[in-house]
């Protein structure tokens, strides 16, 4: 599945991190691959990140983790992973002393040298270093716990024999209730939440009593360390008055003074090249996501065009009211504000985009220009940087929690008229005017308070749940996610379009064509694609949140396709057209569809999973008898899996964004009467297993994959032969528990432990 250059930079990456605890520098992994410039480094990382071979962390400049290494690498290679256990306690009696120190996981805590101490060392698997001290120093105390962040010690000898229990969390020992009695050199197993302390000394000699230590389960927590500034990879363009949009790792700059036109994209690291803007502006708005931004107003003030971009080019949006520049804007790409700025004069109007037009709405109560760039949310913002006039540049930082402002960190360089994107906790501040004439190319991060080392998840028993009931029964053409969830065309009324915001339905506008049995594809109710249905048709419609369009037809018109991936990027597999089954597949990618290798079966009624065009996995109905077939997409040719633990069904339905993460659910029995079953089937990229039961279950018919995830489920209106049409909905969501490494043993006591 990967190119030689991708399996030669992931192999390069794990080396890197296994040496050095961090992952290279894009310079580094590009003169690695002898590479003339890191733009192909980029691609490559997206590449590898889409298979799954990659993940980027959170909140950390410069941070790749190797989730996976080709089949054909040894297990052992992977950096830091982690596979939970229980740690026996007890020490082996032939080669221990009376000056035992408690030694667990990764932490050595107490001893005797010979004088009894407190000292703890904390291990990190290739040196010790100095940690919290214990408050009563003794040696022959025995601890408990699966990781050096969460740690209990229990009894000991001062040298006196002594009850007291400790814990550790890290960076500090807390004194917690004692042993009912003083006991030294017990045996221990299990860990910092529940553990065994058996047998041992006590003032009047050997006992066989147990003692169990139990701690009520603490969630996930945050470091609440300081913010902090730092600077990243540099702008390819010096400039000041340009705008910004988008999060820490996937940030958008554009536009202007300094190069009115050009659009920059950060990954985490380094900026590259993007698409050029249409209209030359500064001093202009910017807001929503990489991939999904809109740039508005600016210098001159008389621009009232908008700009959304896709994450490769821009496109005309609709017109301003009020063309300005100094505007300042927040929001998505469907639903965003600006205010503020000069027409020349300075302006209070606030203008509202809902994807296609603007309206005006409330104004501000000081008209002004934007001379200092902002981040964040309504209730979590930033304020960053600015001037008080005459060409100052301030350094100051101010953070808003909805209602009060306070002081911040310092920006490590003084700064105005720069762009912004991110939250109050995972910012940027990048580019800007330092010195009147100067501008700055540097980009400034700051990261947060919520700070985990490592995260990991427990895989514990996942579950369905009643959802809200659709308007109109029957099962549809349906995409989105589970809380942002569309219907579009049941089986009772084929125009009829309905929308679930995670509890209840409301209708939307109908649908521009009648057609039942189709397919749908989309990332959200308000990004839908809907094609294809009975009588047989190749009609294609996109809907944007507000209004439908009519978009390139397929090239082979069909019923009962399942449909996969997003409104830009999709697939169309399967179907029937008169007089058989077909394996026809087509690809969308926004305007026209394309033909791709076909299905190695012929099939309609397919449950299907995936991200789009390069990565899609459809399963079961083999010409629409009923199969526990299941085959891959990798983008260039088709490959079997191993078949479904449900067996031979009949009209099941499917999620997942990815081929690594997918879900069918449902179907029947072949034959007739059809017999509704509720099995869950969860692929993960290389096995199958077994989810939790559906309440109902039954046909879940035609549509297919929504961009859920294998932890967070939904399932559509169904048939069966008992209620018929039905509007019930069930919602999928697992017993997954992600938390910190300061907590690694908490929750992973029944269950299997990942690092994601």
């Amino acid at each position: 599945m990967l190119t030689k250059k991708q399996k030669n930079l992931l192999i390069f990456i794990n080396k890197k991190i296994r040496s050095s605890g961090i992952s290279p520098s894009y310079e580094e992994m590009k003169n690695s691959l002898n590479l003339k410039s890191k733009s192909g480094i980029h691609r490559l990382i997206s590449a590898l990140e889409e298979r799954g071979f990659v993940k980027r962390l959170a909140h950390k400049a410069r941070a790749l983790e190797v989730v996976k290494l080709p089949e054909n690498a040894s297990a052992n290679d992977i950096f830091n992973t982690f596979t939970p256990s229980v740690i026996k306690g007890g020490l082996d009696k032939e080669k221990t002393k009376s000056t035992d120190v408690s030694i667990l996981g990764s932490i050595a805590a107490g001893g005797s040298t010979p004088t009894v101490v407190s000292c703890t060392e904390e291990y990190n698997g290739t040196a010790f270093s100095t940690g919290g001290a214990l408050n009563i120093a003794r040696q022959n105390g025995k601890g408990a716990g699966a990781c050096q962040f969460n740690y209990v010690s229990a009894g000991g000898s001062t040298p006196t024999i002594v009850s007291c229990t400790e814990l550790y969390d890290g960076t500090t020992f807390i004194i917690q209730n004692a042993l009912p009695v003083g006991v030294n050199n017990q045996g221990v197993g299990g860990n910092a939440v529940n553990s065994i302390f058996a047998g041992g000394n006590t003032p009047s000699g050997n006992q066989t009593t147990n003692y169990e230590w139990t701690r009520a389960y603490v969630p996930p927590f945050s470091c609440n360390l300081p913010q902090a500034w730092s600077t990243s990879g540099t702008l390819i363009t010096a400039r000041c008055d340009l705008a910004g949009a988008g999060t820490q790792n996937a940030a958008l700059g554009f536009g202007g003074n300094g190069c009115k036109t050009c659009t920059e994209e950060y990954n985490g690291t380094s900026w590259s090249p993007g698409g050029a803007l249409i209209n030359s502006r500064r001093a202009h708005a910017g807001f929503g996501t990489q991939n999904a931004a809109l740039a508005a107003g600016g210098e001159p003030s008389t621009l009232t065009a908008t700009e959304e971009y896709n994450g490769s080019t821009w496109a005309t949006g609709g017109n301003m009211i009020a063309g300005r520049d100094g505007v300042v804007g927040a929001g998505t790409q469907n639903a965003g504000v600006v205010y503020g700025g000069s027409e020349p004069s300075l302006s209070n109007k606030t203008e509202e985009y809902d994807g296609s037009s603007w309206s005006a709405s409330g104004t501000l109560i000081t008209a002004r220009l934007q001379i200092s760039k902002g981040f964040g949310t309504q209730n979590a913002a930033v304020a960053a940087g600015g001037s008080t006039g005459s060409e100052t540049c301030l350094a100051c930082v101010e953070n808003y929690d909805g209602s009060t402002w306070s002081a911040g960190p310092n920006l490590p360089q003084k700064v105005r008229t720069a762009g912004a994107a991110g939250t109050s906790n995972a910012g940027l501040v990048f580019g800007g005017a330092i010195a009147h004439p100067a501008v700055t190319d540097i980009t400034q991060e700051i990261t947060g308070t919520e700070v985990n080392l490592a995260t990991y998840k427990c895989n514990l028993p996942s579950a369905w749940s009643t959802g809200g009931a659709t308007i109109v029964a029957g099962y549809s053409n349906r995409a989105g996610i589970q809380n942002s969830y569309s219907s579009v065309g049941p089986y009772n009324d084929t125009e009829a379009h309905e929308n679930y915001n995670g509890t209840s339905w409301s209708t939307a506008t109908d649908r521009t064509y009648s057609a039942r049995s189709g397919a749908g594809a989309g990332a959200n109710a308000d990004s839908v694609l809907t094609f294809a249905g009975f009588p047989t048709c190749a009609n294609t419609l996109e809907w944007n949140g507000s209004s439908w369009a009519t978009c390139g037809a397929l090239n082979v018109g069909r019923v009962y396709p399942t449909g996969v991936g997003t409104q830009n990027d999709a697939g169309a597999v399967g179907g029937y057209a008169a007089p058989a089954y077909i394996a026809c597949h087509e690809n969308y990618g926004g305007a026209t569809w394309s033909t791709a290798t076909a299905l190695p079966i012929t099939a309609g009624l397919l449950s299907s999973a995936g991200s789009g065009a390069d990565d899609q996995i459809v399963g079961n109905n083999n010409g629409g008898t009923g199969s526990d077939n299941a085959y891959l997409w990798n983008g260039s040719s088709w490959s079997a899996l191993t078949n479904q633990p449900s067996g031979n069904l009949y009209a099941r339905q499917g999620n997942g964004a990815t081929t690594n993460a997918a879900m069918f659910f449902g179907g029947s029995l072949p034959g007739s009467p059809y017999a509704p079953q509720t099995g869950t089937d969860i692929w993960n990229g290389s096995a199958w297993s077994t989810g939790g039961a559906m309440i109902q279950g039954g046909d879940m018919g035609y549509g297919g994959g929504s961009g859920a995830t294998t932890s967070a489920g939904i399932a559509g209106p169904r048939y069966d032969t008992v209620r018929g049409y039905t509007s019930c909905v069930e919602e999928f969501n697992t017993g997954d528990c992600v938390f910190s490494n300061l907590h690694c043993e908490t929750r992973c006591l029944d269950a299997t432990c990942t690092q994601i």
